[in-house]
């Protein structure tokens, strides 16, 4: 007889009993949350800044645009390079739009073209981060647990969109410069999360862990739930 559990057994596991899934979701809700708080107050600045409702219409679209031309490259990137590396330049370039909007909320004159561009930066970092995060999660839980993990996901995503806004607003209110700090301060908690989550990371269709071993390197393919040994 087999002493593995069956599969309605596993399929009641806790998700949070993995700790490269605890690691992984704290990444998610920090940088979610990150970012939902930082569109909240640079809405504040910017009005602030300009008394314009066309102002606040052009954050939009600047936030959009990266998106709009970049999705498709940045599947085709992650695909073909290390989605750890990619995830954590995204969150280093976050953390530092994030400090140079609290830079020019405290100390400048806040040049309203010097706003855009870190916006437009930080844009062109979420356009990366997204593809990428999501398609770590397969790698954190078993297979009987991955449709678990995937909807915990877009549930913390939900729940960053209702209560960031109100944090960054409320943050703001009291002083622009916290807002905008925090907003850095939580980036950097998911990137150190999401690098801790990287050395726990297992392949639980195939059985070991994914990383640099045996003098192989471990790629990904581009099909769900499975990698390549490459030399």
């Amino acid at each position: 007889m087999s002493s593995n559990p069956p599969a309605s057994v596993k399929s009641r596991e806790s998700l949070f009993r993995h700790r490269s899934f605890r690691l992984l979701f704290t990444t998610r809700v920090a940088a979610n949350t990150a970012n939902q708080m930082q569109a909240a107050a640079v809405g504040w600045m910017v009005y602030d800044m300009t008394g314009s409702a066309l102002a606040l219409g052009l954050i939009g679209l600047v936030q959009f645009f990266p998106p709009l031309c970049a999705t498709l490259f940045a599947g085709q990137v992650v695909d073909h390079y290390s989605r750890r590396l990619i995830l954590s330049c995204c969150y280093v370039v976050e953390v530092s739009a994030s400090l140079g909007l609290l830079a020019l909320a405290t100390f400048f004159g806040r040049p309203i073209q010097l706003a855009f561009a870190l916006l437009l930066i930080n844009a062109v970092a979420r356009t990366f981060e997204g593809p990428t995060l999501q398609s770590l999660v397969a790698n954190t839980v078993p297979r009987t647990l991955l449709m678990r993990a995937v909807s915990a996901h877009a549930s913390a995503g939900k729940m960053s969109q209702l209560f960031g806004p109100i944090l960054g607003g409320g943050l703001y209110g009291v002083r622009p410069g916290t807002a905008f700090g925090v907003c850095a301060l939580l980036i950097a908690v998911a990137l150190v999360s999401q690098n801790w989550s990287a050395k726990l990371e297992y392949d639980f269709i195939h059985g070991f862990q994914v990383g640099e071993t045996c003098g192989f390197r471990l790629r990904h393919s581009n099909l769900p739930l499975s990698i390549q040994l490459v030399k």
